[in-house]
């Protein structure tokens, strides 16, 4: 599936119940904005704090395997989405590299290094599993709890 293709599968690609969603998006600089607008529709109706981190997660996740994947072109990553009554499961799978993933200490000089440490402040928790044929899944888990506006379509209420 070419990356503009996507666009008109996230319309279907909304969960209901608790069902999850899964979106593979060719992985190019696209990607962070497509998986993005999968995360606004797939959790509307989620405390909007949520809906916020969990875009920024997926974006941080899809932008870190676009950078140090080694994809080759054409290659694509997974987004997966699901929601419980309280809480919200993200997850992202991409080819791989084989590379270590990791905390590490942000440049500051030279940027980089930021996107796994927003992860790990903004989750609940978060972790790594790597598949067949050398595939990374990252997933972060958000908590619902204290949170009780929710985020829509139309717009998002201030918490």
């Amino acid at each position: 599936m070419r990356s503009n293709d996507a666009v008109g599968v996230l319309n279907d690609a909304v969960p209901t119940g608790e069902q999850p969603v899964e979106l593979a998006i060719e992985l190019d600089a696209r990607a962070p904005r497509l998986a993005r607008g999968l995360v606004m529709r797939a959790l509307d109706g989620v405390p909007s704090a949520i809906v916020e981190r969990a875009e920024l997660i997926v974006s941080e996740l899809v932008t870190n395997s676009l950078r140090h994947s080694d994809a080759a072109p054409g290659a694509q990553v997974t987004v997966r989405l699901s929601t419980q009554r309280d809480r919200c499961w993200i997850e992202v799978e991409d080819p791989g590299g084989g590379g270590v993933i990791t905390l590490r200490a942000p440049d500051l000089l030279n940027g980089g290094g930021m996107g796994l440490n927003l992860v790990e402040a903004l989750s609940e928790r978060w972790g790594v599993a790597r598949g067949a044929h050398g595939r990374s899944c990252v997933w972060a888990e958000l908590a619902y709890a204290g949170l009780t506006r929710p985020a829509t379509q139309q717009g998002r209420e201030v918490p």
